[in-house]
């Protein structure tokens, strides 16, 4: 939500780097197919929490078809999210809006993540519960 400045501190955005600006481009504006790879692989310095939950989990499958599959659903997913965002961001530009927003989307990456807490210390409490319940 923006009040610990501590952590805003810390966080280093490769985004705002030029180095990373520069391939970016490069990427973009390249015709060969391994540039689709590298384009995905600098989407994953970008800081965002829901691209390396995905990432993470592409990664836990353990399988280079399911983790692609895995990409390409949240990649799908999130287009009407991104365009529906873009839209209402264009309505209105209001500072209290924009603010009552990121109050709204803190408290709940907060929640997801107090969720998902509590799943790795059930898992890590009850392994053979947790491993029962995703097999069935």
């Amino acid at each position: 939500m923006g009040k610990i400045k501590f952590l805003t501190l810390i966080e280093h955005s490769f985004s705002s780097s030029s180095l990373y600006k520069n391939a970016f481009k490069k990427v973009l504006n390249s015709k060969s197919n391994l540039s689709f790879f590298v384009l995905g692989m600098l989407n994953g310095l970008l800081p965002c929490g829901f691209v390396y939950f995905f990432a993470i989990t592409a990664a836990s499958t353990a399988d280079p078809l399911y983790g692609a599959l895995v990409m390409a659903i949240f990649g799908i997913s999130t287009i009407p999210a991104m365009f529906g965002l873009g839209f209402l961001a264009s309505l209105t530009s209001a500072t209290s809006f924009r603010n009552m927003m990121m109050s709204l989307a803190s408290i709940a990456v907060i929640l997801y993540g107090a969720y998902t807490i509590y799943n790795g210390y059930d898992y890590i409490v009850n392994p053979k519960k947790s491993l029962t319940e995703c097999h069935t």
